[in-house]
């Protein structure tokens, strides 16, 4: 009888008061025995917090703010429902606005599948890292913003390292700006966090059954327990305990049009939105004319290279520009990747580099920056920079070093340096060590 108390009293300790961080009195009360019993604990107790997965309306918002809730968890991307039942879940732009100027914090949660273990490996953690990072983005949601990423189904422990983890650590490692969280179940917030690839726990609490919350602790770092769903003027919600590590989002990045994000791509470049094109380097060894507008190229002969949080796709542009007749050398074309990283300006987040043309051997090449988000603002609509760019291989000799650093220095921002440096890799390699690039 004396062990067992004892065995209470610690539990009771260890769970109630060192890991979840509520503010508990000595008296064991119905939340208490009920936590101890169940991972949801006493359903009925007071929440400040709820995610759901409606579309909200001003007036839902409104309404939720009167029940008390002061942060709402929204999710990014998606649908939900099946037939004529699928509705969109994902977060807008107007919802957004509406539920920060209400005073409601936001947090924002991935879930666009995962449903099933098979669903879970590196590289879907790296799809699902660029897809939550370019909805965050064209948001406005600020960086160091936590993102949720789900993992919305019981895993045995023995299969944790092979699916989640890899998972997530992609997720971690391909997120910039944001931190990562995890969805799941006790079992698996804690091992993501033991790995190093999270730096807070969404629980999923809800989900007595499920082995991952049978007999193991709260994660260390919980942030938000979900322990029970119900519908509330219409609006489906789960309730949420929490622990104060995350409080959301109180502020969205601003908005700008496509003529002020064009100045602060380009900087003091002398080129205007749908205006007319303009040299903005011209020697005997580069020329590029560049010329802006808001009617994007969708032809389908373009060759499309992805762009995510400022980084062109490399491998993805090695293979467009060898399937367009350029014969890069794999080893060249990875230390130039290496060397200049094929970074955007500081302020593109996304978009795609459309190549259209390449002529005369590669010499010539015409491609199309499309910009769909920036990094610090958000953008009212995307636009796009068309450059035509040609190599003159025969006037080289003895300008290659000041004429290419000139246009990089020009152009850097603007998506023409990796394109420049691949064609001098294929037409004069011998001249790369001169720009500091060893070979």
């Amino acid at each position: 009888m004396q062990d067992g108390f004892l065995f209470f009293i610690g539990f009771y300790f260890y769970y109630c008061i060192i890991n979840n961080k509520h503010t508990y009195t000595s008296i064991t009360d119905l939340t208490v025995i009920k936590g101890l019993l169940t991972s949801n604990g006493n359903v009925n107790r007071d929440a400040s917090a709820m995610d759901t997965s409606k579309q909200l309306t001003a007036n839902d918002v409104n309404y939720l703010k009167s029940q008390g809730y002061k942060i709402i968890g929204r999710y990014l991307t998606g649908s939900v429902g099946d037939g004529a039942a699928e509705r969109n879940k994902y977060l807008t732009r107007t919802e957004l606005h509406d539920i920060i100027s209400a005073g409601i914090s936001v947090v924002p949660i991935y879930q666009d599948g995962g449903g099933v273990l098979g669903y879970f490996s590196e590289s879907q953690g790296i799809k699902d890292a660029n897809l939550a990072g370019q909805a965050a983005r064209a948001l406005g949601i600020p960086s160091g913003a936590t993102i949720y990423f789900a993992a919305d189904l019981d895993v045995e422990d023995g299969n944790i390292a092979g699916t989640i983890i890899p998972y997530i650590k992609a997720v971690a490692n391909q997120l910039a700006g944001y931190e990562v969280g995890i969805y799941g179940t006790r079992n698996v917030c804690s091992r993501a966090y033991e790995a190093g690839a999270v730096t807070s726990a969404f629980v999923a609490d809800m989900s007595t059954g499920f082995s991952g919350n049978l007999g193991f602790p709260m994660p260390k770092v919980w942030s938000f327990d979900q322990f029970v769903e119900f519908t509330l003027g219409g609006i489906p919600i789960d309730n949420l305990g929490v622990s104060g590590r995350d409080k959301g989002i109180k502020k969205i990045n601003s908005s700008i049009t496509a003529k002020q994000a064009l100045r602060k791509v380009i900087g003091s470049a002398d080129i205007t939105l749908d205006g007319p094109k303009v040299t903005i380097v011209n020697s005997k060894v580069l020329t590029v004319v560049a010329n802006a507008t808001s009617h994007v190229n969708t032809a389908s002969g373009s060759h499309v290279v992805e762009i995510n949080n400022g980084h062109i796709d490399s491998v993805s542009l090695i293979n467009v520009l060898k399937s367009m007749g350029l014969n890069i050398s794999g080893t060249v074309m990875d230390v130039i990747i290496s060397k200049v990283g094929l970074k955007l300006s500081g302020e593109i987040a996304d978009g795609q580099l459309r190549i259209n043309k390449v002529l005369d051997g590669g010499q010539n090449v015409e491609f199309e920056l499309v910009i769909t988000s920036l990094k610090n603002d958000v953008l009212d609509t995307e636009f796009g920079i068309n450059f035509d760019v040609s190599f003159h291989t025969k006037e080289l000799k003895g300008e290659i070093k000041e004429t290419l650093a000139k246009a990089l220095a020009v152009a850097g921002g603007v998506a023409v340096v990796g394109i420049a440096l691949a064609l001098v890799a294929t037409f004069a390699p011998e001249f790369l060590p001169a720009l500091g690039i060893a070979i």
